[in-house]
């Protein structure tokens, strides 16, 4: 399921961290947040503790209610591509900073997430395409086992 490295705009957005030198996500670089990171094994169940997580994080630092819900979202569909298709521990870090929410995932599959089109009956195969409708822009990093995102706080310009 897993296949593209290339930034995924969506429409009528643009792709800030696409116009950088260099990875915008490492580490990302926050002077007064530290991110949120966590490290654990493929299972079920980490799903919806990173969305407890996402949520908790994000509402201490002030972020916009229609934002975090939004991200846990992101965070929901990433953490579960990332579990069934991954193989392997997956990492997972979030920030927020500057009006923006960044968000990584990293398992251990080399073969790039992307977005596919599914038909109506088809239970799964969507999540991608509804990250790339909610987020600023997401991407697959070079080797192809982390997909970074970034998400604008409602009400703020992109």
């Amino acid at each position: 399921m897993r296949q593209s490295a290339t930034a995924h705009r969506t429409p009528g957005r643009t792709c800030r961290q696409s116009r950088r030198n260099g990875p915008p996500f490492k580490g990302f670089e926050v002077p007064h947040h530290q991110p949120f990171q966590a490290v654990f094994l493929p299972e079920p169940l980490r799903v919806r503790e990173m969305r407890r997580a996402t949520k908790t994080f994000l509402s201490q630092r002030g972020v916009p209610g229609a934002t975090i819900d939004d991200a846990e979202l992101v965070v929901s569909e990433l953490v579960t591509n990332a579990i069934q298709h991954g193989g392997g521990e997956v990492g997972f870090a979030i920030s927020a900073y500057n009006g923006s929410v960044r968000i990584s995932v990293t398992d251990a599959s080399a073969a790039p997430a992307q977005s596919r089109q599914v038909d109506a009956d088809s239970e799964s195969g969507r999540g991608l395409t509804l990250v790339t409708f909610i987020v600023d822009c997401w991407r697959v990093s070079a080797d192809g086992t982390t997909v970074h995102c970034t998400l604008p706080f409602s009400g703020c310009a992109a």
